[in-house]
């Protein structure tokens, strides 16, 4: 019977007076835990909750630093109609232009803007591998091209993002025939450089540190109230009088 009664308490958040002792409860009686309880519990053994803290706050920033940071640069191109004066021809250009927007995106990640891009800033990588770290789109009906580069550096995204964005005014010529009156029509300029943003990495920082402090802290907690739990169990039963001992038998009998 004191085994069942043990267990039934235990399992239902309680705790019995014949192994907690308490004077108040007659012995086989039990009590509901009070978060008042669990509360002191974890008070009582505060520095299992500092510690949790503490080693969430350093596996954030270790797991931060370690993780290869990825920040991204836009450069913005506006595709330019120029050439002969004539409306006819302008227009015939603009049609151009504008049915050769998603060539241009392909162009902003091939070879030939790549590799002058790589040879001028000095980039130990190939075409290939630079054109996986980038992305271009043009915006639905207009003659802007969207570049995007990803980089673990900041700086260095928007270094290489001002530099296709700039070599797509080459490539863009070169690929665009010549008029009736022999001239190339199109041309782009630049008109969104991009910037370094390392706002990124500090955000992810402190987003990392934070979630990871919780789960500490949380784990902390955690391990105070089994480890209180614990104690109550096996320091009653060390308690536990010869009253009690006979008031239990002769409950059992």
């Amino acid at each position: 019977q004191t085994a069942n009664l043990r267990s039934k308490c235990h399992l239902g958040g309680d705790w019995c007076a014949v192994h907690a002792g308490a004077p108040e409860i007659r012995p086989g009686e039990c009590r509901t835990v009070t978060t008042i309880d669990r509360i002191q519990a974890v008070l009582s053994r505060w520095p299992l909750v500092l510690i949790g803290l503490l080693a969430g706050l350093g596996l954030g920033f270790g797991a931060t630093k370690m993780m290869a940071p990825s920040h991204t640069a836009n450069a913005k191109v506006f595709v330019v109609v120029g050439g002969s004066q004539n409306a006819a021809d302008m227009n015939s250009a603009s049609l151009y232009a504008a049915s050769q927007m998603s060539s241009y995106e392909t162009a902003a990640s091939s070879p030939i803007v790549l590799a002058p891009v790589i040879q001028q800033l000095k980039l130990n990588m190939t075409p290939t591998e630079l054109g996986k770290d980038v992305t271009a789109t043009a915006s639905k009906d207009s003659f802007v091209l969207d570049i995007v580069v990803s980089d673990p550096d900041a700086q260095r995204a928007a270094d290489i993002a001002n530099a296709i964005a700039a070599q797509m005014g080459t490539a863009i010529k070169d690929l665009t025939p010549v008029d009736k009156s022999g001239v190339k029509p199109l041309s782009s300029k630049t008109i969104t450089p991009a910037v370094a943003d390392t706002s990124g990495a500090a955000s992810s920082m402190i987003r990392n540190m934070a979630g990871l402090s919780i789960l500490g802290m949380l784990a902390g907690v955690v391990l105070a109230l089994l480890l209180e739990a614990r104690a109550q169990t096996s320091g009653a039963h060390l308690r536990r009088s010869p009253r009690d001992e006979a008031d239990v038998d002769g409950g059992a009998k």
